[in-house]
């Protein structure tokens, strides 16, 4: 069993995204961790020449779900949306038994220096916790008047917070990547759904935000030791936020002295999606290499 891999959860829109990540990993990856790329089963052909080029490991989705209804007493399982389908197969990686850590990392995201075990594990053995404030987005939300951003944000979180009754400040447990203990997930199950004869794929339908249950968890039962960290990647909640950002000068040589990576935002850049959504009248030139 890996003692931490790279786990991207994706789908045929974003197979060139994730090619990208997967050429980041191979020129950065400098202790060898291993990737992994879970797709539904229909979008193979999509991810075959990627997964064989650069040595992926890869998963369906079918799967990790196929798991989860073995580990549920709930006999009919709705087809799900995208982005719920992706939290209930990130919250269900530990089932696999392949890996005691994983980095949860999306495609639209890659890698801009070297990594190491050390970026995720500290003394080797403990997953860092991304958890912070968002003033990383907060602080811009502010000054932008996007107030309807900060309501949803206190809001999603003291939802997440009620849930296991803490009290105190609103965390956030992102933005992605985020390193996942497996020990942490599994004892979410038994001492949390398993009692309340529910599963991971109840809870995150009546409770999308996977990031938000495994932090407040943690927080409430703490399974490993909390050693925290800011965000690893750079990431634009906002386009005018990028657009505010490359008129400082953020190139990519500007960040890698603070970051491992950048999260692209594909909602607002369309140049790697495999089917070409209509674009939008501003060109997004990304940042200059």
């Amino acid at each position: 069993m890996e003692d931490i891999i790279l786990f991207c959860k994706s789908y045929h829109q974003d197979a060139k995204r994730f090619r990208r990540l997967a050429e980041s990993v191979r020129k950065h990856n400098r202790d060898a961790i291993p990737l992994y790329v879970c797709y539904p089963e229909e979008d193979a052909e999509h991810f075959a020449a990627t997964v064989a080029e650069f040595g992926c490991t890869a998963l369906h989705d079918e799967d990790i779900l196929k798991l989860t209804r073995a580990a549920s007493t709930k006999t009919d399982f709705e087809p799900l949306a995208p982005n719920i389908l992706q939290q209930v197969t990130k919250s269900e990686v530990w089932r696999l038994g392949v890996c005691h850590n994983f980095v949860m990392i999306d495609s639209d995201s890659y890698f801009i220096r070297d990594f190491t075990r050390a970026d995720f594990l500290f003394e080797g053995t403990t997953p860092y916790t991304i958890m912070n404030e968002g003033r990383h987005q907060r602080d811009w939300a502010a000054r932008a008047g996007k107030e309807k951003f900060l309501r949803q944000y206190d809001e999603l979180r003291e939802k997440a917070k009620a849930i296991f009754g803490r009290q105190g400040p609103n965390f956030d447990f992102a933005p992605t990547p985020l390193i996942h203990s497996c020990k942490v997930w599994e004892a979410m199950y038994e001492t949390y759904a398993k009692p309340r004869g529910i599963s991971f794929y109840e809870q995150i339908v009546d409770f999308p935000c996977e990031t938000q249950w495994y932090g407040e968890f943690l927080l409430t039962h703490p399974v490993i030791p909390i050693i925290p960290r800011e965000p690893l990647f750079k990431v634009w909640g906002f386009k005018e936020q990028f657009d505010e950002a490359q008129q400082l000068g953020e190139t990519e040589a500007v960040l890698a002295q603070n970051y491992l990576g950048i999260v692209e935002q594909s909602n607002w850049n369309y140049d790697l999606d495999r089917v070409r959504r209509p674009r939008r009248s501003w060109k997004t030139g990304f940042l200059k290499r």
